[in-house]
């Protein structure tokens, strides 16, 4: 086990236990070779090669695995990686749960204690972070379940966004959003379903 707490914390959340393997990766290619229409060896060599959502996951899941297997000195130059391919950052000790999805990942920040369950979006210039107080506890939101995180939104602080609910463009999640709601505004307000 790592000593780092957000691993221990989180790894159970969608990993299911804390030998993380890399079984995932894997999906994430056949996913990705499928949604752009490839087939066979080509679509796979044109995932690898050109495909900025595959590289923006695939460099998370080895630095991730890395991580939780003591080989931490490799995690700075995958992190360096993903920015130089994808101009987007995931910290390796975030959790990212199964088929999570990045249409366009540009600008995306994902910090080190962030969780993302199965299933969820996240659209360009997203940031999942601490608050940054330094007065206060460094907690990190969890995202729930198939929501989706539109172009620009931030979800700052130890919030969690539901299951199924949709965070607008630029909106500015300081708390709680309820399962299949939605948010928009900064900062974030539930519209009335």
């Amino acid at each position: 086990m790592s000593s780092h707490p957000d691993l221990e914390t989180h790894a159970t959340v969608t990993q299911g236990d804390s030998t993380y393997r890399l079984r995932e990766l894997v999906a994430d290619l056949r996913r990705e070779v499928r949604d752009s229409g490839g087939r066979g060896l080509i679509g796979v060599a044109f995932a690898v090669l050109f495909s900025p959502r595959f590289h923006l996951v695939a460099l998370y899941r080895i630095a991730r695995y890395a991580a939780l297997n003591h080989l931490e000195p490799l995690c700075a130059p995958l992190k360096w990686m993903q920015y130089v391919l994808t101009a987007s950052e995931i910290s390796p000790h975030a959790v990212l749960g199964c088929r999570v999805r990045f249409p366009h990942p540009s600008g995306i920040v994902i910090g080190a204690g962030a969780v993302i369950e199965d299933d969820a979006w996240v659209f360009q210039q997203v940031t999942l972070g601490s608050h940054g107080s330094a007065t206060r506890r460094q907690d990190y939101p969890m995202i729930g379940r198939g929501a989706r995180l539109y172009a620009g939104a931030r979800v700052l602080g130890g919030v969690r966004v539901g299951e199924a609910a949709i965070v607008g463009a630029n909106a500015v999640v300081l708390d709680d959003i309820p399962s299949g709601a939605t948010a928009v505004g900064a900062p974030a307000r539930v519209l009335k379903r």
